[in-house]
């Protein structure tokens, strides 16, 4: 079993407990993270009660995890489906119902769908399924490359530049979908 956010369990805490949030909380986290589920055939995610990704299993070639290195207060790890024109869809693992919908999705695609960065602080990615490439690298993180004098002054002082996730090659030249 899969404890948000901390891991797998570990027999130290009571993850029963954890995982069982009362409606105020679940409201509470719909409001940042929305909620996830399996529906037939269908991925939909939504948020404040307005659905806003639904996507086929049938288009999915790819899924995957991401993590940023934002501050803790914010959504900061991401489940990723990528659809056979390589166009990544983010919901956030933090998202109401995930492990439910892990374990339906994994029923469905006969595998175990299981995120293992919940405790990366930085940018990371990691391929879950199809189970040949689980373990790679989903992204390659690239700095946006300065676009004026005041963006290049700013990188020649040592300040960040904005992180921009690219597809793997693994992942772009894979041609099958779920």
């Amino acid at each position: 079993m899969l404890c948000r956010p901390h891991g797998p369990c570990t027999g130290n805490v009571n993850c029963q407990k954890i995982l069982k949030l009362t409606d105020k909380q679940k409201e509470d986290n719909d409001k940042w993270s929305g909620t996830i589920e399996l529906n037939k055939d269908d991925i939909v995610f939504k948020s404040q009660g307005k659905e806003l990704i639904r996507l086929s299993l049938a288009n999915i070639k790819v899924i995957g995890e991401m993590t940023t290195a934002a501050d803790p207060m914010a959504n900061d790890w991401y489940l990723i489906f990528v659809d056979k024109n390589n166009e990544p869809y983010y919901i956030p693992a933090y998202a109401n119902e995930m492990e439910r919908f892990q374990k339906q999705l994994g029923e469905k695609l006969n595998s175990i769908i299981v995120c293992r960065l919940f405790s990366s602080i930085d940018f990371d990615s990691n391929i879950i399924y199809p189970n040949e490439f689980a373990g790679h690298k989903l992204f390659d993180f690239k700095e946006e490359p300065p676009k004026n004098l005041w963006e290049k002054i700013g990188k020649f002082l040592g300040l960040g530049r904005p992180i921009i996730p690219e597809l793997t090659e693994v992942v772009k030249k894979y041609k099958n979908n779920i």
